[in-house]
């Protein structure tokens, strides 16, 4: 029997990385020395970073009904040097398409070893 062959170029091996996140909060400007208003500016943990985002199934979001925090998404980033604050704002694009895809806010950052299950809420930014 005779077997089939077929190229696969390297970026579909890697598909699980299909968006970009930023992950931020909005820090006060306050005042210069002179007394004038600077603009609220967005503190990074994360810039453009490759992450795997998954909706949460029915019953996974029904067990957490109730309990002190409710997600929608789960998403799977690696560990950072800072740790990222509930409540921080998540940006995400899909890998290679301009424009933000969908806003998130954390609602729970979990430290797996190699890398932070952090679940979502919509209606982040």
């Amino acid at each position: 029997m005779r077997s089939q062959r077929f190229e696969v170029a390297d970026a579909d091996l890697y598909d699980e990385y299909a968006f970009e996140v930023d992950i931020y909060v909005m820090t006060d400007g306050g005042q210069d020395e002179w007394g004038n208003e600077i603009p609220p500016s967005k503190d990074y943990y994360s810039q453009n970073q490759l992450v795997d985002i998954q909706a949460k199934s029915g019953t996974k979001r029904a067990a957490e009904s109730g309990t002190i925090y409710e997600s929608t998404h789960l998403m799977f980033h690696p560990v950072t040097e800072r740790k990222i604050p509930v409540g921080a704002s998540v940006e995400v694009r899909l890998t290679g398409i301009p424009g933000v895809h969908e806003a998130y806010s954390v609602v729970f950052v979990a430290n797996r070893g190699p890398h932070l299950e952090i679940d979502l809420i919509g209606g982040g930014t």
